[in-house]
């Protein structure tokens, strides 16, 4: 389930950045809305995996991820993208996010702690114009908050 993406799109971002890359052949019938993957840097860190979760894109040819700045691994990317650019990723899955059976419902309630708010956006992005959907988002402290409205 791993395949290597050559060309994909990091954007910088003030709180972390952004990923896009362009939905793998080998994602085929896994093609499901939100869900998370694994990444690895092979130009960063060889020899780490990380999970993040996949965001729905009007593209549907297309999955964005978004890395925020938390952490040694981050710190390291993020000092290692001076300004956007294409270079390759390792991705393996996608894995079934925890809203995959929100289609067979009229009236959702999601609800996230933190990150964890990236597949509800998904659900919410898929399902928003023809469900009801409700979202419980808590967080820490102020700051993640301000940090998603610059994504």
């Amino acid at each position: 389930m791993s395949t290597l993406v050559e060309t994909s799109n990091f954007q910088i971002l003030p709180s972390g950045c952004q990923l896009t890359v362009s939905v793998p052949t080998s994602f085929g019938s896994r093609r499901q809305h939100g869900g998370y993957v694994y990444v690895c840097l092979p130009w960063l860190e060889g020899n780490q995996w990380h999970a993040y979760s996949l965001y729905e894109t009007s593209n549907l040819d297309e999955k964005v991820i978004f890395i925020m700045n938390n952490g040694d691994w981050t710190n390291n990317l993020h000092k290692q993208l001076q300004r956007t650019s294409n270079r390759p990723v390792w991705l393996c899955g996608p894995f079934t996010s925890p809203y995959n059976s929100d289609i067979m419902h009229d009236n959702l309630i999601l609800v996230a702690g933190g990150i964890g708010l990236t597949p509800a956006l998904s659900s919410i992005s898929n399902l928003g114009q023809t469900r009801t959907v409700n979202l419980v988002w808590m967080t820490r402290d102020q700051s993640m908050v301000s940090a998603c409205y610059c994504v």
